[in-house]
């Protein structure tokens, strides 16, 4: 009797500290976004290539019986993009990786040619997780991103942000993104 008492008030004792350091959801920064320390300064984006995942990347099962669902919707967070950067004045060209992609700077040529892009914003999947708890699954996907000058292989930026497949939360995380890039100089 002793003994749970004690683990319980060691257990309580130790739940109530980690709810003290607990931010509510919406505190917490939405996208992480740094700079490497050898970074161009700021350039205005005139004309941008937004690049984005495959839509089967982010892909998974939603039950044990077939159900799926996007965690990244392309569209969702493409058409949120594209719309901030165009309100600017900033052409947008779309494009979407190739599953088994070697180096996709090859079907990006082709694009940069032709626009005579000046950057690109090019969004990967990080990580993807997925767990089943009693017949549910749940997933959520790190995605990265990054700003490159149109023919560097260094980014002049980048981040991450976690997506969960909310649509609400696609279009946050876009319109973060471009607060972060206007806000140091690119747009």
């Amino acid at each position: 009797m002793r003994r749970r008492t004690i683990l319980l008030t060691l257990a309580s004792g130790t739940l109530a500290a980690c709810a003290a350091n607990v931010k509510p959801l919406r505190e917490q920064p939405v996208v992480a976004a740094s700079k490497p320390a050898s970074a161009p300064p700021p350039s205005k984006i005139q004309r941008l290539l937004l690049w984005l995942p495959p839509h089967s990347a982010t892909e998974v099962r939603t039950s044990a019986y077939g159900g799926t669902k996007l965690l990244f919707d392309n569209a969702v967070f493409g058409d949120e993009l594209k719309k901030k950067f165009q309100s600017a004045g900033i052409e947008v060209v779309e494009g979407t990786s190739t599953p088994l992609e070697l180096d996709r700077r090859d079907d990006q040529r082709a694009l940069m040619t032709r626009f005579k892009l000046t950057q690109r914003f090019e969004v990967d999947v990080a990580d993807l997780r997925s767990y089943q708890q009693g017949g549910m699954f749940t997933s959520m996907s790190l995605m990265k991103w990054q700003l490159y000058n149109a023919n560097d292989s260094s980014p002049i930026r980048f981040g991450n942000f976690a997506v969960t497949g909310d649509r609400q939360n696609l279009i946050e995380r876009a319109d973060y993104i471009f607060a972060q890039l206007k806000s140091e100089g690119f747009v």
